[in-house]
């Protein structure tokens, strides 16, 4: 992708939204062509002009990328408050999420990934707000094979989203904002929803798990 920069947008100049609506969709050439990389991670709130959402939004786009992770912070000037927005797309997933409505918008907005680790399999399901209002978005879990109740659950806000069925209806995501949902079919056992720290929630911190009998 192009150079980013610590502002939102600028016509002329590099900025987070045209770096990753140039990225994002080269999807289909990372570990064909290359390696994806989309520029360097930049979060801080110190000399920027990005608001949290938005370095939310560039941390999101990088990981979902699945190429370099390459953070131009100093890390000793983060606050609290910026600091986990950078670990969270550290160290890189390595694969490379998909538009699910590449058809459907001049730039995609809804990016999927099916992730498996031992035996627990999940999606990843980064919605990305481009514009400057708000916006609602429906996902289809048909479209991933979801054809059952799924676990959702939301990442920056680490919240629990539900136990839905058929789509996944999304209100008002504010400008300049991703939502990083993780869906998991929904058993009849104790399962993992969700692992906080990193954006894939469990991508990168989950090897295997294992379940003994309840009994």
């Amino acid at each position: 992708g192009p150079d980013v920069a610590e502002t939102w947008f600028n016509r002329l100049q590099p900025s987070v939204r045209h770096a990753l609506r140039c990225a994002l969709p080269r999807f289909y050439m990372h570990r064909r062509f290359w390696l994806n990389d989309p520029d360097c991670l930049v979060v801080r709130d110190n000399s920027s002009n990005l608001t949290l959402d938005e370095a939310r939004f560039l941390a999101s786009g990088v990981a979902l990328s699945g190429g370099l992770a390459m953070l131009s912070d100093d890390l000793a000037t983060l606050s609290a408050e910026r600091l986990p927005v950078a670990l969270a797309a550290l160290p890189p997933l390595g694969e490379a999420a998909q538009p699910l409505d590449i058809l459907e918008r001049t730039t995609p907005s809804i990016y999927t990934l099916r992730l498996r680790r031992g035996d627990e399999v999940w999606w990843l399901a980064g919605v990305f707000n481009w514009d400057d209002e708000p916006a609602d978005f429906s996902l289809d879990l048909a479209a991933l094979g979801l054809t059952g109740a799924v676990h959702a659950f939301e990442f920056w806000e680490q919240r629990y989203a539900g136990r839905v069925r058929g789509s996944l209806e999304i209100r008002r995501i504010l400008p300049h904002s991703c939502h990083v949902y993780a869906l998991r079919p929904a058993t009849e056992r104790l399962q993992i929803v969700s692992l906080s720290g990193h954006i894939s929630q469990g991508g990168v911190q989950l090897e295997s798990a294992a379940y003994g009998d309840a009994r």
